[in-house]
């Protein structure tokens, strides 16, 4: 999170903003897994109301 993935000097150099980001972008996915598991979407107690139809038409 704090360097860049290229194998150069000026990509191997700390970048705090790059921390910051991932920082960000983290909170960002688990607040929207939050809204998933909270909206019921993932609801493990009842599997039969999970929408699976477009598994038939999935190549």
């Amino acid at each position: 999170l704090v360097n860049r993935p290229e194998f150069t000097p000026e990509a191997r150099r700390a970048d705090p903003q790059l921390l910051l980001r991932g920082y960000e972008r983290a909170a960002l996915t688990l607040n929207f897994v939050r809204a998933l598991v909270d909206g019921g979407f993932a609801d493990l107690h009842h599997p039969e109301y999970w929408d699976l139809g477009f598994v038939k038409h999935a190549p």
